[in-house]
């Protein structure tokens, strides 16, 4: 009785350590079946990424931009990124970066005094933002709102010279043409951002004053000219006469078709010189018959 207990303990006991041997082999020893590995290029670049969320003034946007991309552009050369993980990678910083650049450029248009240093690299940034493609070029990464957001500063940087180019046009070439480039300068100045930049406004303002100027001084040269009749032929009265009623036409379309500057000079005095010089040279200076 006592041996068969003492064998039964002794077969349970090597049960026991067998079990134990086997489930050591099994969970201790034997490696995983199944091991899952991270890229950590990918969780480092995803820490410097989510620093836009807290660097947001317009020089940290932008070195974080320069360092990211650079980044990505560096590991996906060395193959430390999967085509797939480069794309993800860049659209989720584009995701972040890209509403924070509208934001700062809309902060810049808001001023009253504007860079134009800053233009040359908004226009550049805005070109490599349109560029961005995944990996393979098949997709474009910025569509929709977000295309169309970097389009209106473009345009908005675009109609800032066009103005300003306008607000540069002060002669008077005409009267078509003064009224163009009045009527253009006063919808500029009105434009929405373009009317939060002072020196620009003030300068489109300024465009029909400077250009009624400029006729007026053109109209004062003319009677001058009618004035100097002996630079003329004494024959020439018919030649004379011609440029003088020309002369007048100019005096009476400034006088009665110019309301669009504004405000403008009296003429009046301009017609009498031009008037009397006529006569008086029809009667002694040229010869009429």
């Amino acid at each position: 009785m006592n041996k068969t207990i003492k064998i039964l303990l002794l077969f349970l006991g090597v049960l026991l350590a067998v079990g134990a041997i086997m489930f050591y082999v099994k969970t201790i020893v034997s490696p995983p079946q199944d091991l899952t590995f991270e890229n950590q290029y990918i969780n480092n670049l995803k820490k410097e990424i989510n620093l836009l969320r807290v660097r947001q003034t317009d020089n940290a946007v932008d070195s974080l931009y320069l360092i990211i991309t650079d980044e990505i552009q560096y590991l996906r050369k060395e193959q430390y990124l999967s085509q797939s993980e480069r794309d993800a990678v860049m659209e989720e910083f584009a995701g972040l970066y890209i509403p924070l650049f509208i934001k700062n450029c809309n902060s810049k248009f808001d001023q009253s005094v504007w860079n134009e240093n800053d233009h040359k690299g908004i226009n550049e940034r805005v070109d490599e933002l349109r560029e961005l493609t995944t990996n393979d070029g098949a997709r474009k990464i910025v569509e929709g709102e977000t295309e169309k957001s970097l389009n209106k500063i473009s345009s908005t940087i675009v109609n800032y010279y066009k103005a300003k180019n306008i607000a540069r046009q002060t002669r008077y070439n005409g009267i078509s043409s003064a009224k163009n480039i009045i009527s253009e300068a006063r919808n500029y100045a009105k434009m929405s951002p373009l009317c939060n930049c002072k020196e620009l406004v003030n300068s489109l303002n300024a465009v029909a004053g400077k250009i009624e100027q400029n006729h007026y001084t053109y109209l004062a040269s003319r009677v001058r000219q009618v004035e100097n009749y002996s630079y003329w032929y004494k024959s020439e009265w018919n030649s004379y006469k011609n440029f003088a009623d020309k002369v007048s036409s100019e005096l009476n379309e400034y006088k009665n078709e110019t309301n669009f500057y504004g405000t403008h000079h009296d003429v009046n005095s301009f017609i009498k010189r031009r008037n009397e010089a006529v006569n008086y040279s029809y009667y002694n200076y040229f010869e009429t018959e």
